[in-house]
């Protein structure tokens, strides 16, 4: 499985990309999914805070 390279996503520290190589999450379709989860836990707290 190819390795995720910092400049194909400049958004994401050096660190990230580290631990996404080492879960073997490489594939765009995971990143999308666990970045679309972990925004909607964002916006679960953000809702509870607010009320």
């Amino acid at each position: 499985m190819p390795l995720l390279k910092i400049f194909n996503y400049p958004f994401l520290d050096k660190d990230i990309i580290q631990y996404l190589n080492e879960k073997g999450m490489t594939k765009p379709e995971r990143l999308q999914s666990l970045v679309n989860d972990l925004l909607r836990k964002d916006i679960e707290i953000a809702k509870r805070v607010t009320l």
